[in-house]
């Protein structure tokens, strides 16, 4: 499975390739259900961690999380 290191600021967090499981167990969730879910199995981050994020740090992780996947805006549906 695929590694790769974020820095942001004075953190380091390592992300790491989600398994097709952690996708299927998600299948049922609300949006931010899954994106929580998703962010805490790929960077091992603690539900403590999570609820104290900035804006700014969870989306850098949720986009290298997402690059990291194969996962872009084209898999996504878009708003009409």
């Amino acid at each position: 499975m695929k590694e790769e290191t974020l820095k942001i600021e004075d953190k380091e967090y390592t992300i790491k390739e989600l398994k097709y499981k952690d996708i299927a167990e998600v299948a049922d969730l609300n949006k931010s259900e899954v994106a929580k879910a998703l962010l805490v199995s790929s960077t091992g981050i603690t539900n403590e961690e999570y609820d104290e994020l900035s804006m700014k740090d969870g989306i850098a992780l949720m986009s290298a999380v997402n690059k990291l996947n194969g996962l872009t805006g084209e898999d996504f549906q878009k708003a009409a």
